[in-house]
């Protein structure tokens, strides 16, 4: 490797991939090995001994064998280490959504099978969400969340239930809060920030984002 590779691949935002299945832990690596720095877990137990520091964004098999998905997420969420306990997660899994998602603190979930191209989207949104400011990144796993539960369930069930009008009511005390700091939050975005910002941001307070 030649110094201009190995300085390039330092610059790589490294992404470790938990999949108990080895064809899709397999797929899902060959996917992003061009963009980002790969790692693999093959079950919960590693993945709590390979994410470090330097772990840029899990994506997490719900469903595992031993350790699963889910427990893998709360030991990182309660972890000492401010890094750790803060690393994007986004959960990739066959298990369809229900309201106990409500507390769990992932970026994203996205259920199998998912397309390369969707899969990168949804990678590059979180990475950039999370990059900037840190109402931002809970407001979008907040909506993630409204969104999935409903793609997944009946809006009868969801409107007679406590825990997603809580949701809601969450969703609404962030979008206010953004409105009120959105000047901070504009400062700490880059001119260069990626068009998904802009996109999210048009989506909270309109075109005067852009």
């Amino acid at each position: 490797m030649t110094d201009q590779n190995k300085t390039q691949q330092e610059q790589k935002k490294t992404i470790l991939i938990v999949e108990d299945d080895p064809a899709e832990r397999e797929l899902y690596q060959e996917i992003l090995k061009k963009q980002y720095n790969t790692k693999t877990a093959k079950n919960g137990e590693q993945a709590l001994q390979k994410t470090t520091p330097n772990t840029d964004l899990l994506i997490l098999d719900r469903k595992m064998p031993g350790i699963t998905g889910d427990q893998v997420l709360k030991e990182i969420r309660q972890s000492n280490n401010q890094k750790i306990k803060n690393i994007p997660t986004i959960m990739l899994t066959a298990l369809d959504a229900d309201l106990d998602i409500i507390n769990m603190q992932f970026n994203d979930y996205l259920n199998k099978p998912i397309s390369p191209q969707q899969l990168r989207k949804k990678i590059k949104e979180t990475l950039s969400v999370s990059r900037y400011h840190e109402d931002l990144d809970e407001y979008y796993s907040l909506i993630n969340k409204k969104n999935v539960l409903q793609e997944a369930l009946i809006q009868e069930e969801l409107t007679n239930d406590e825990k997603y009008n809580n949701l809601k009511e969450k969703i609404a005390d962030k979008e206010q809060k953004i409105n009120q700091e959105i000047t901070e939050i504009m400062e700490e975005i880059p001119p260069g920030a990626s068009n998904e910002i802009q996109q999210f941001l048009e989506k909270i307070i309109g075109p005067e984002a852009s």
